[in-house]
């Protein structure tokens, strides 16, 4: 298969750590569902009261002429 164009890019609970974690996809959709997974995962997480309730952050990348950008939101 080709190589990955596309990255998600998540900081996990930012205000105890500014590690990042970076998982590479082929396509858009890929990215964008495993995004919406990791926030679903993580509100269950804080909702059954396993996880304290912390900020995290996380975004799309895309690889343009071998640098990674990040990826507009689409209104």
């Amino acid at each position: 298969m080709s190589e990955y164009k596309f990255r998600v890019k998540f900081i996990p609970a930012v205000n105890i750590s500014k590690v990042s974690i970076d998982l590479k996809f082929h396509t858009k959709e890929e990215a964008e569902n495993n995004l919406n997974s990791m926030a679903m995962l993580l509100l269950f997480l804080q909702d059954q009261g396993l996880m304290e309730d912390c900020s995290n952050v996380a975004w799309i990348e895309e690889l343009v002429d071998s640098v990674w950008e990040e990826l507009e939101e689409e209104d």
